[in-house]
């Protein structure tokens, strides 16, 4: 797994050999940065399910000034620190080694507000649907943010918070993208 593009391209992510880890593919991360442009620069960015933490790294790497990063396994948060020193951008990353539930209200009650939200949930569960129903998932989400929704393409197409519309939406083989974009 390697970075795309930016100031960091070509350097490689490590992951540990994490059963039901699947990196967001090269090929998704350029379309959503293609899609996402100069929205990149400067933005504040949510990594929900982290795993190996190639959004948020491929975010910094084009412009992002902070990502937080969130995932329960402690062996991933462990591999996303090292990331982080590897590429000399501890200041710009926050860490948390908890529940993303747990970690949108912690986020939520401080009034910590991003400008990109990815979501990219196990398989097999409902999370997503789970997320949409929080009603403070939304007011972490700036104005103008948006929300990466990456999904197995099987599930039932859910609804989705007021006040969003979709920007963007593509298969790729089981999974979908989707870009939901606040009016």
């Amino acid at each position: 797994m390697r970075i795309i593009a930016g100031r960091f391209k070509g350097i490689k992510i490590h992951v540990p050999g994490k059963r039901g880890v699947r990196p967001t593919t090269e090929r998704v991360r350029e379309a959503l940065f293609s899609t996402l442009g100069d929205t990149v620069q400067n933005s504040h960015v949510l990594e929900l399910f982290a795993g190996s933490g190639a959004f948020g790294f491929e975010a910094l790497s084009r412009g992002a000034e902070t990502v937080v990063f969130v995932d329960t396994d402690r062996k991933l948060t462990q591999a996303l620190s090292q990331t982080a020193a590897l590429l000399r951008v501890e200041q710009q990353v926050q860490i948390l080694n908890m529940d993303v539930l747990k970690a949108l209200s912690k986020l939520s009650g401080k009034k910590v507000i991003f400008d990109i939200v990815f979501c990219d949930p196990p398989y097999g569960q409902d999370w997503i649907r789970k997320l949409l129903s929080i009603p403070w998932l939304t007011d972490i989400i700036d104005s103008e943010g948006s929300l990466i929704l990456e999904f197995e393409s099987k599930l039932p197409d859910c609804e989705f918070p007021a006040g969003f519309e979709t920007r963007f939406t593509k298969k790729y083989g089981d999974t979908t993208v989707r870009i939901l974009k606040k009016k």
